[in-house]
């Protein structure tokens, strides 16, 4: 029988509950790193074979103290997987799987894609407004909570979508 996934998550808000459930349901080992704030949350801590603490200062950490955490961890456990449980810790997770050579998105191509002017960003799309050949895109900016943020000439928008889960 082939060793079990090990997959670290990242997560610096209370978040990805059901992911943390369903992947050790599905047989993984999941570990799991957080903020130090988060302590006393709700965690499914029967879903966790392990859970880390960041110090963090309103749910900021520095990424030295996160990259330190994780290559203690590394050195008992081989992480496969490196999981983002919200779009606040994706750069983490760029950094940490360059760090450690996890497969996935490192940070050099999170980077290198900022310096080509990609934009990324968190927010609920209001409008996407046609102005020739760019658009200008009206959002609630999820990060700053600025309800009439709003992007112009843009020449391309992606927009991420959630999964549903079936119903049957």
């Amino acid at each position: 029988m082939p060793e079990p996934l090990s997959i670290l998550c990242i997560a610096s808000y209370h978040k990805g509950q059901a992911f943390l459930r369903e992947a050790k349901r599905q047989g993984a080992r999941v570990y799991l790193v957080t903020s130090e704030s988060l302590r006393e949350a709700e965690w499914p801590r029967e879903s966790l074979d392990d859970i880390f603490f960041v110090r963090d200062d309103h749910k900021r950490w520095t990424i030295e103290d996160l990259l330190l955490g994780a290559s203690h961890l590394a050195r008992r456990v081989a992480i496969d997987r490196i999981v983002p449980l919200d779009d606040f810790d994706i750069e983490k997770a760029s950094a940490l799987r360059e760090h450690l050579r996890v497969p996935g998105m490192g940070e050099d191509f999170y980077r290198s894609a900022q310096e080509k002017g990609v934009i990324f960003t968190k927010g609920k799309v209001a409008e996407v407004v046609p102005n020739g050949a760019t658009s200008t895109v009206k959002f609630h900016d999820l990060i700053l909570d600025d309800q009439d943020a709003a992007m112009a000439d843009v020449d391309l928008v992606v927009l991420a979508t959630g999964q549903v889960a079936n119903s049957g």
